[in-house]
């Protein structure tokens, strides 16, 4: 089985467009390159419990679940 992966990306200036996200798509080409499944992505706000949810939510989906701020690789 191949194993999944989560990626929730963390921050408001990602969730309101302001900033352009550069981890999210390098995660995502690691990850896929590495043989893994990537599972629907999550961009939640700078809140403890929007992140909190997310990453419950990526859990239940996913053997694996990275979290990650959007600035850059």
């Amino acid at each position: 089985m191949t194993p999944s992966v989560g990626l929730v990306l963390v921050g408001a200036e990602l969730v309101e467009g302001r900033t352009r996200d550069g981890n999210g798509a390098w995660l995502a080409r690691r990850v896929t390159e590495e043989g893994a499944l990537l599972a629907p992505w999550s961009v939640v706000p700078d809140d403890e419990e929007a992140l909190a949810q997310a990453v419950r939510e990526a859990a239940r989906r996913s053997r694996l679940v990275l979290v990650s701020g959007g600035l850059g690789p």
